[in-house]
């Protein structure tokens, strides 16, 4: 069973032009020991802020704030007032989402996957492996008892466990196994099994 070693909030964000070590301390004056490091690149224009998991939600939003108004090209010109308030900005891909970092020797990754969304439904998007772990994709909107409840699924994950898929194929390649020979040495009791398995769906599913 793995053992999760680190949790870290990943915050992904898409901006044309940043100054890494501008942002870098802007986001540290807001979040204080919890910053940890920003990361460019994976995709175009792609950013991710990564976080100590323990901060509040309030720290997260104050975060994502940092990033949405950061000027890269030394102090930001002054703005004239518009007399009509601007309307929202739409979200940018990524925007909505984090990853919750863990590091964990070995997984079983359809199992994980199949535990998670059975955790979660539509607040997990989805899991991706690392170099000796995982990330875990969630909704921004989850709640600090959800990032406990995504730690204890990962902590509790058994890699030697299987899916009932996985299960089902090892079943279906054992079944199989007396067949893999040449037509000839095929006897009436082979033929009647392949007969059989065919009929059942476990050949050509």
């Amino acid at each position: 069973m793995g053992e999760a070693i680190e949790q870290v909030i990943d915050l992904v964000f898409y901006k044309e032009a940043i100054n890494p070590d501008k942002l870098a301390d802007e986001l540290r004056a807001v979040l204080g020991d919890a910053f940890i490091e920003i990361v460019v690149g994976g995709a175009p224009r792609e950013l991710h802020v990564k976080i100590k998991a323990d901060v509040s939600s309030e720290k997260i939003d104050q975060a994502r704030a940092v990033v949405d108004r950061h000027y890269p090209y030394g102090v930001e010109p002054e703005v004239p007032p518009d007399p009509q308030p601007p309307a929202p900005p739409a979200p940018g891909p990524g925007t909505e989402i984090i990853d919750l970092v863990y590091l964990i020797p070995d997984v079983n990754v359809e199992l994980l996957d199949q535990e998670l969304e059975a955790w979660g439904g539509s607040k997990y998007v989805g899991l991706s492996t690392i170099p000796g772990g995982v990330r875990v994709h969630v909704k921004y909107s989850i709640e600090p008892s959800d990032v406990e409840a995504v730690t204890f699924v990962v902590e509790q994950h058994d890699p030697m466990k299987e899916t009932a898929w996985q299960i089902a194929q090892k079943v279906k390649n054992s079944l199989l196994d007396g067949l893999r020979k040449p037509w000839a040495e095929w006897t009436p009791e082979d033929k009647d099994k392949f007969l059989s398995l065919l009929a059942e769906g476990v050949i050509g599913s």
